[in-house]
């Protein structure tokens, strides 16, 4: 979807920020069936504005980039149930130790971003959007594997 909306001229890395091929991966190393329409796919087209904007595409990516370093937290959180980079948790932190840099070089193409008022207004609903979209959107079959009860004790 990214692809379509102009992802890569803002950043010329946009074939390894991406995550698309890297959750596939994961639900299949869990026996999860890939849904045929990612339902999350579905509900951004229809949330966020159409054409897509600039605000919007870097209001999208802003949570996207984000959820790679919680996914760091999460991928030693998961540690314990066998899932790793290799098998079931390749999309939780993509970019391994390369993480705090990738996330400086997104945070310097959003400062560098020029916005039209429209799109610097609209970047905050746009981002809200899409993260109220992924914690309602998540296949349960997804989510079953990390409801565990007996789940460890709080990272300090």
């Amino acid at each position: 979807m990214l692809d379509d909306t102009g992802a890569g001229r803002w950043l010329l890395d946009w074939p390894r920020r991406r995550k698309a091929g890297l959750i596939r991966a994961d639900l299949r190393a869990l026996g999860v069936d890939e849904p045929e329409a990612s339902p999350v796919h579905a509900a951004v087209a229809d949330a966020l504005p159409f054409p897509w904007h600039a605000g919007a595409v870097l209001a999208v990516l802003s949570v996207l980039e984000g959820a790679k370093l919680g996914g760091a937290v999460l991928a030693r959180r998961v540690a314990h149930l066998g899932l790793t980079r290799d098998h079931g948790a390749s999309s939780f932190d993509p970019y391994g130790a390369d993480r705090g840099a990738m996330w400086h070089e997104y945070l310097r193409t959003l400062q560098d971003a020029e916005l039209a008022p429209n799109e610097e207004a609209e970047f905050g609903p746009c981002a809200a959007a899409t993260f109220a979209l992924f914690a309602v959107r998540v296949p349960a079959p997804c989510l079953a594997h990390f409801c565990i009860p007996s789940a460890p004790a709080p990272l300090p």
